[in-house]
């Protein structure tokens, strides 16, 4: 893995100097009358990295492409997207990326590129509601993953997979096979989507602390796939201490080895590469939570909360930031979003993938946050299926070559960006953003009910299981009958 990691670290500084891919107007073939999209041709012409593609024509003679997207319902407003709309041009990397992909894509099709937003919460009522009155006005829909998942168990969202090619790069592949259903895909994710990048868990470490207490390296872990729940554990409690002397653990005085959130529970199951439920061979979803492994891994969540002198279960990810910025903790399990909360702060910090179960683990896997993450998608009330579905298509590859290097500039830039490796860590990371369809409907209530028990100190999940088993088997039924 380690020739592997140097690749990528110098593939990602590439992507710092030059676009990702190049979304050619080409001499296509004008569009089609039907409602088929115009396949993608790919050139024979190859950069140093990847192909120029061709995207379809299409003439929106000067009309609108109107993108609902998501805002979140609070003050702060952490999750609320700014990928889709730019006004003007202000100097600031990402919004500059935004206003330039849509200057080149409304040149191309001759759209102009308009935007709504829909508080999150009331996305999944309200985007039901529009659809079922027949109301055409919006060509693309950017709701949360977790409400993208309820649309399309309701029939709302059209199947993406012979409309879009979805095997091209601004896809993420990762994504794409685990939210499938029967070989269908309602819903979409990658370049397209800001917060799917910020919404993704990582790790960050502080090196001053790794330094002091002569721990082993954190990124030779990762290459050499010993990076575990129980070596950060291990790691950690070489620096966890009872600093004020009084016997308790005080998260605003104290040193810890690690950090996490009540609801992050679900994100250490699922990088496990576990999953409630998993489609087998015979074509059809079973439930999977109860087996060996999966309470296997569940029991080493339950242990790492339940390690108080080591493990602090913080109250909001500010108080995490905080213990992180005051050299109080080694590691702190958030998103990609805490990055540039934390580029102030003087100690160097490095990014590292959410650890492994355990080493037996072939891959790394990151969770999104579905709840913050936006993903894409067409309402089947569109005006034009042909046209979303193009349109779609561009936008992501024109995010690509504009939107995704200007993002990584602005999360690398500072204090994590001092070392090639946090370069082939984001990568990896990245590469492996995982979705487990069993959390995105909540079969049966499993992984929230077993959230809960690991949060009130609880481990008895095969009892959990035991009880949920009717609900889970009419849940998985109703699923199972989407794969029609």
């Amino acid at each position: 893995m380690k020739n592997r990691q140097t690749t990528l670290s110098l593939l990602l500084a590439l992507l710092l100097t030059s676009p990702l891919v190049s979304c050619s107007a080409g001499n296509e073939a004008p569009p089609s009358t039907d409602n088929t999209q115009t396949t993608m041709e790919q050139t024979v012409e190859e950069t140093e990295t990847e192909p120029v593609y061709t995207l379809p024509d299409y003439d929106c003679g000067g009309g609108d492409l109107m993108v609902l997207t998501k805002m979140e319902g609070t003050e702060s407003g952490r999750w609320t997207t700014h990928d889709v709309y730019a006004e003007e041009l202000t100097g600031e990397a990402i919004n500059d990326a935004v206003y330039n992909r849509n200057i080149a894509l409304q040149d191309k099709y001759h759209c102009v590129i308009r935007q709504e937003r829909m508080k999150m919460d009331a996305m999944p009522s309200g985007i039901a509601k529009f659809i079922l009155a027949g109301d055409a006005t919006y060509d693309i829909i950017m709701p949360n993953i977790t409400s993208a998942a309820a649309l399309s168990k309701d029939g709302n969202l059209y199947e993406l997979q012979d409309r879009l090619e979805l095997t091209r790069p601004w896809w993420n592949a990762q994504f794409t096979k685990d939210t499938e259903i029967g070989g269908k895909n309602y819903f979409v994710n990658g370049d397209i989507s800001e917060t799917f990048m910020r919404a993704t868990y990582a790790i960050f470490f502080n090196k001053g602390i790794i330094a002091d207490n002569n721990l082993e390296n954190p990124y030779r872990l990762v290459e050499d796939g010993r990076w575990t729940m129980d070596k950060a554990r291990e790691m950690g409690a070489v620096f966890a201490s009872d600093v004020d002397g009084n016997g308790k653990r005080d998260e605003t005085v104290d040193h810890f080895g690690f950090f996490v959130l009540s609801n992050q529970v679900e994100a250490l199951y699922t990088s496990s590469g576990e999953k409630i439920i998993r489609l087998g061979e015979d074509g059809s979803f079973s439930f999977h939570a109860g087996d060996e492994r999966s309470l296997r891994v569940l029991e080493s969540i339950y242990s790492l909360y339940a390690d108080k002198d080591v493990v602090c279960n913080g109250k909001t990810v500010e108080s995490g930031e905080t213990m992180f910025s005051e050299d109080r903790l080694l590691f702190l399990m958030g998103t990609m979003n805490n990055v540039v909360s934390m580029r102030e702060m003087e100690t160097d910090f490095g990014i590292l993938p959410t650890p492994k179960a355990d080493e037996a683990q072939a891959e790394y896997y990151s969770y999104m946050n579905t709840w913050a993450s936006s993903c894409a998608a067409i309402p089947v009330s569109c005006a034009d299926i042909e046209k979303s579905s193009i349109l779609m298509e561009a936008l992501g590859c024109y995010s690509r070559e504009y939107y995704t290097p200007a993002y990584y500039e602005i999360t690398l830039k500072g204090k994590s960006s001092r070392d090639t490796e946090s370069l082939g860590m984001l990568d990896l990371i990245y590469e492996r953003r995982t979705a487990d369809l069993g959390n995105l409907f909540n079969i049966g209530g499993v992984l929230s009910g077993a959230t809960d028990l690991v949060n009130r100190g609880k481990n008895s999940f095969t009892s959990l299981i035991e009880s949920k088993a009717a609900a889970v088997e009419k849940e998985l039924t109703e699923l199972n009958d989407m794969l029609g």
